[in-house]
């Protein structure tokens, strides 16, 4: 489905075609990330001229409970990467740190958040048109996160879900 695409199609035309540098993708739970599958799509194989073939990394994958350091060294040395993280964790300042690190650098990144229709609602007082379900102590942060950081720094924002809200649809 959605994930597939994304490690499979949509990565690999966003680093080769779009020339990114970074993929940041955050995810709910840690349950629904699986970095395995990000590794074994990083893997290409290269044959040379005398038909010697290598397997190389096109990219490295920083793992829901890595640290923010393996990014930002891929940063230092201009090596490709995608960073799983939490939505909490990319809120938490973790987010905005690497984010920042990447503006610096002069590096491209997109950012993709899976099960976007329950973690991009604009505001608390929307929730329950657009969800279905009261706001509770819903405060928006990723929804902020993206406004303030991401998309005034990429043209590559996604939401993936499968069940958009009315926010997303229209």
């Amino acid at each position: 489905g959605k994930t597939w695409t994304l490690i499979n199609k949509i990565a690999k035309y966003l680093f080769k075609n779009k020339k990114l540098d970074a993929i940041l993708v955050s995810v709910p739970q840690t349950e629904v990330a699986d970095s395995s599958e990000w590794i074994t799509a990083s893997f290409k194989t290269i044959v040379d001229e005398d038909g010697d073939a290598e397997v190389v990394s096109m990219y490295d994958v920083i793992d829901l409970d890595d640290d923010i350091e393996k990014s930002l060294d891929c940063i230092s040395r201009n090596r490709k990467f995608v960073h799983l993280m939490t939505n909490s964790k990319i809120t938490n300042g973790t987010g905005e740190r690497l984010v920042k690190s990447l503006i610096e650098a002069n590096k491209t990144f997109a950012y993709f958040c899976d099960e976007s229709h329950s973690w991009m609602v604009s505001h608390a007082d929307a929730m329950l048109e657009n969800t279905g379900n009261p706001p509770a102590d819903y405060e928006a942060s990723l929804y902020e996160f993206l406004a303030e950081f991401v998309a005034p720094n990429t043209p590559y924002v996604f939401g993936l879900t499968a069940t958009p809200n009315r926010e997303q649809s229209g």
